[in-house]
């Protein structure tokens, strides 16, 4: 920088940059960087190329040094769901999906308070989406560094639990560490202390659960195929297009399977041979 400005010069442009505040080139500063400029007798754009080079080196200065900082991961956000995309998404699930002009139609038509509980939602996933994919991501880093570990003669193990969806998972750098962990019950007892003795019961429940649900929605599946020979059900606009369900246990609607109470779907699992879907026929 000395070759291109005097000392003299130097001093000057630190003056006016730190003690008088002419430390940007916005339009508001261009009177003040005008008279600097003829002060030192030297081309306006030279001072602006000054004034932007001294703020870089100020915001580094003022920036902390990160190179002794271990990396971790950084995870990109998903990009943000609209209230708008949300809407679309679901509607063309349906069985009839809606051209995007009709969407856009539909859209206009639904008051205010209804919009934002669409944008509400879309915010939701989107937060859902971001949080789930950070995890993975961390995860996956602690992985690959138990395995970098291992190439260096360092031997270890980590246990995760994500307590809001009773994921787990158990990472080791070796099979020594996997005889280990399973001759102490390691992974047992970190449970049972972050959990209780009731995360066992929950995650043998929520297994039978879903095993149910699989059952109970394939078999409702191949029942509409045979009676219409589609394959995707329209919940809730099934009547509208000429199908009833029969069969069903007394006190129990016809319903999207995840829909059921966990008592409720297992009644409905063990009435599935009565349940039959029927076409009708208009005359």
């Amino acid at each position: 920088m000395a070759r291109f400005y005097t000392e003299q010069q130097q001093t000057v442009l630190k003056a006016y940059f730190y003690e008088k505040g002419v430390n940007s080139c916005g339009k508001g500063r261009m009177n003040e960087i005008e008279a600097i400029s003829q002060e030192l007798q030297c081309p306006v754009k030279k001072v602006k190329n000054w004034i932007n080079a001294e703020q870089r080196r100020c915001k580094k200065k003022s920036s902390p040094d990160i190179s002794n900082v271990p990396s971790i991961v950084v995870t990109r956000g998903f990009r943000k769901r609209s209230g708008f995309q949300t809407f679309c998404h679901e509607k063309s699930l349906s069985s009839s999906t809606p051209s995007m002009p009709q969407l856009s139609q539909m859209w206009q038509q639904l008051p205010e308070s209804e919009k934002k509980d669409w944008s509400d939602k879309g915010r939701e996933i989107t937060q859902s989406c971001t949080k789930r994919k950070a995890i993975n991501d961390l995860v996956s880093s602690l992985r690959s560094n138990l395995l970098n570990l291992s190439k260096l003669g360092v031997e270890g193990y980590a246990s995760v639990l994500n307590l809001e969806s009773s994921e787990s998972q158990l990472m080791t750098s070796s099979d020594k560490i996997d005889n280990f962990l399973e001759l102490e019950q390691i992974e047992d007892k970190f449970f049972k202390y972050m959990c209780g003795m009731e995360y066992r019961l929950n995650l043998k429940k929520k297994k039978s659960f879903d095993d149910i649900l699989k059952k109970v929605r394939l078999s409702f599946r191949n029942k509409y195929m045979e009676a219409t020979g589609k394959g995707r059900i329209p919940y809730g606009k099934l009547n509208e297009l000429g199908c009833h369900v029969t069969g069903l246990p007394e006190g129990i609607s016809f319903k999207q399977p995840s829909q059921y109470s966990f008592s409720d779907l297992r009644t409905v699992c063990n009435s599935l041979s009565d349940i039959k879907f029927m076409k009708i026929i208009a005359e």
